[in-house]
């Protein structure tokens, strides 16, 4: 098991090490943005 803190790349480490058998736990910065805001609908 590997631990990151919130200034690592959790997504590019586990895709460099995707080949090893192992977790990998990340935390995430408190101002990450996961998706962008949705549209605003056309009716």
């Amino acid at each position: 098991m590997i631990v990151l803190d919130a200034g690592h790349e959790a997504p590019r480490i586990t895709w460099l090490l995707r080949d090893l058998r192992m977790e990998i736990l990340g935390r995430m910065r408190s101002d990450r943005v996961l998706r962008r805001s949705t549209p605003p609908r056309v009716y």
